[in-house]
């Protein structure tokens, strides 16, 4: 059982493996590139028991047919509290948006349930640097 289950949509000119070593150098969670044959290649987070991040570029083939996002091509960020977790929602996104201001300052990540942004607007990290 879920407590919370969230997302976020961003676009980025870099590579995966880019933002997995962009991510690790910033901190503070640890990230792995992981292989799924539904998803492809993802990165996945699990920052506390009970947490789990992961981040899947699309448009990507899977086994069982294309991921696809909001866009033509992007990002997406799927979020999740176990229910027995004493993490909430807001601690998590708190962290997350802490961290994607030193990715890059000002970078917002388009929260695709609630239509909400984390600090102001469509996130871009074409620009980023690591």
């Amino acid at each position: 059982m879920l407590k919370a289950y969230w997302a976020y949509d961003f676009v980025c000119d870099r590579s995966i493996e880019a933002i997995l070593a962009a991510f690790n150098e910033t901190g503070p969670w640890h990230w792995e590139l992981r292989d799924s044959a539904v998803y492809g290649d993802y990165l996945n987070s699990r920052p506390w028991e009970g947490v789990r991040v992961q981040v899947h570029q699309y448009p990507q083939m899977g086994e069982y047919g294309m991921f696809i996002g909001l866009r033509d091509k992007g990002f997406s960020a799927l979020l999740r509290v176990d229910a027995e977790c004493v993490a909430t929602q807001s601690e998590v996104d708190g962290i997350l948006e802490s961290k994607w201001q030193r990715f890059r300052g000002g970078l917002t990540l388009r929260n695709t349930a609630g239509e909400r942004a984390l600090a102001g607007g469509q996130a871009d990290l074409g620009s980023a640097r690591a």
